[in-house]
C-alpha cells in the first residue's frame, strides 16, 4: 500500500468520526441532528432522509425547524422524529415541525462524553488495525523480495509517524466535542 492511500484510509475514519460526532446533541440546536433520520414517506420507496424530504433550519438556538416540500408527508415525518433516538419532541404547526430541545442536564451531558469516548476509541481502534494490515504487508513485500530490509524499516517509520498524527488529530477532535457537550 502506498503512503498516500493509507492516509486516505484513516482520513475515511475521521470523516465517519466527525459525522458521528455531528448528531450528537450539544446545548444548541443543529440541523445535522434530525436531517439523517429516515422517514417512510411514500409506499413503494425506500426510507428518506430528513434533509431529502425537507428544509430544515434553525429559528433560533434551542429550536430546529422543518418545512416539508410535500405537506402531505408532515404527519409521517413528525412521526419518524417522535420514534427517533434521541427524545425529541417535535410539534406540528399547519405547514412546519418545530422542534424545541431543552436545555441538557449535567448527568446527560456526563452520559454524552461516554458516547463520544466510545465513538473515539472506537475510530482508535480502527486505525491501530489499518496499521497492522500495513506493517503485514510490508513484511510480505520484504519476504517476496519486492523490497529491501532498509525500505521496509524506513516505510514502518513512515506508517507509525502517520498512525501517532491522525490518533493525535482523532483525540483532539474527540477533546473538542467533549468541551462543546460539557459548556453550559
Amino acid at each position: 500500500m502506498k503512503i498516500h492511500e493509507l492516509k486516505e484510509k484513516i482520513d475515511e475514519r475521521l470523516h465517519y468520526l466527525k459525522q458521528e460526532l455531528s448528531s450528537i446533541r450539544t446545548g444548541r440546536a443543529n440541523p445535522s441532528l434530525v436531517e439523517e433520520i429516515r422517514v417512510d414517506a411514500y409506499e413503494g420507496s425506500a426510507p428518506l432522509p430528513i434533509k431529502e424530504l425537507a428544509t430544515v433550519g434553525l429559528s433560533d438556538a434551542a429550536t430546529i425547524t422543518i418545512k416539508p416540500w410535500d405537506l402531505s408527508i408532515l404527519p409521517k415525518i413528525e412521526k419518524a422524529l417522535r420514534n427517533a433516538p434521541g427524545g425529541l419532541n417535535p410539534s406540528a404547526y399547519d405547514d412546519l415541525i418545530r422542534i424545541n430541545l431543552p436545555p441538557l442536564s449535567q448527568e446527560r451531558r456526563q452520559e454524552l462524553t461516554k458516547v463520544v469516548s466510545g465513538k473515539v476509541e472506537e475510530v482508535k481502534v480502527e486505525i491501530r488495525r489499518i496499521r497492522q494490515d500495513e506493517m503485514r504487508s510490508l513484511d510480505e513485500m520484504e519476504e517476496n523480495g519486492v523490497i529491501s530490509q532498509d525500505e521496509r524499516f524506513r516505510q514502518r517509520e513512515e506508517v507509525e509517524k502517520i498512525v501517532r498524527e491522525k490518533t493525535v488529530e482523532v483525540e483532539q477532535i474527540g477533546r473538542e466535542k467533549e468541551a462543546e457537550i460539557l459548556r453550559v
